[in-house]
């Protein structure tokens, strides 16, 4: 099932409750800077999240969700640790 966002907190959050009602088994999610607020949706449902960055400060703590991307730290410590 796909599920497209408008940028706003309300299209996130229909979305999370579009899919909870569909029943999915996972949900991976493009970019969605407001997808914070799917968050709570789909851990009351016991739905993963899994995304390729980190859209949202509350995807870093959350225990739901799984984020693909490298930390931005290494962006920065990695060209210093090659010179």
């Amino acid at each position: 099932m796909r599920c497209d966002v408008d940028g706003t907190s309300e299209a996130s959050v229909a979305c999370a409750n579009q899919l909870v009602e569909e029943d999915v088994v996972g949900v991976v999610v493009g970019v969605d800077f407001t997808s914070d607020d799917m968050l709570p949706i789909l851990s009351d449902a016991g739905i993963p999240f899994l995304t390729t960055n980190s859209w949202g400060p509350e995807q870093r703590q959350d225990e739901n969700a799984t984020i693909l991307h490298t930390a931005t730290g290494a962006f920065g410590l990695a060209p210093l640790t090659l010179f």
